[in-house]
């Protein structure tokens, strides 16, 4: 199938371009814990854009700032917890209803201590929750937030991840 879509683009004269997400999704899991992995899931504010869903952390990457850089900045901004580590996982594509536009995110995990306090970014989130997987996945609102959960579940928490998905943390000063 790729072959295919490959000459598609060759077709309608589609050029190979970098195509940047605008938005990022980060997975955070603490895997210490004695009984099983929890997921941390925080609770959109009632104030804000899709008011009281849970989800992961997300957010845009700001134009003058890479992929990796923004992951980080909105861990530390929306949950206030420092990542341990963090393997690129997957993109979704999603429809922008306000917008009428299609847009992606960049979907990563991150390995947290469920022990350190969760300090939420006032104005988007109002409650957090440690969650098993079932409920993790129970809680999340849409589709493919469940599927790329699942999919981290199966090949970053129940298995060990290949090294060569590993993204190397910001440089702070």
């Amino acid at each position: 199938m790729i072959f295919g879509m490959v000459n598609f683009a060759k077709q309608l004269n589609i050029k190979r371009k970098k195509m940047k997400p605008k938005f990022i999704a980060a997975y955070l899991v603490d895997t210490s814990t004695k009984e099983e992995p929890l997921y941390l899931l925080i609770r959109r504010s009632p104030k804000d854009y899709l008011p009281g869903i849970w989800q992961t952390v997300t957010g845009k990457v700001e134009d003058d700032e890479n992929v990796k850089d923004a992951t980080f900045r909105e861990i530390q901004e929306e949950t206030g917890i420092e990542c341990l580590e963090l393997y690129n996982v997957d993109v979704t594509m999603f429809y922008e209803q306000h917008k009428d536009s299609i847009a992606f995110s960049a979907n990563f995990c991150g390995y947290v201590d469920s022990n350190n306090p969760v300090v939420l970014s006032e104005n988007e989130h109002d409650k957090f929750i440690w969650a098993t997987f079932e409920e993790a996945k129970a809680l999340l609102a849409f589709p493919s937030q469940k599927e790329s959960l699942s999919f981290i579940h199966s090949y970053f928490v129940l298995q060990k991840p290949d090294s060569v998905n590993r993204i190397i943390p910001m440089i702070t000063t």
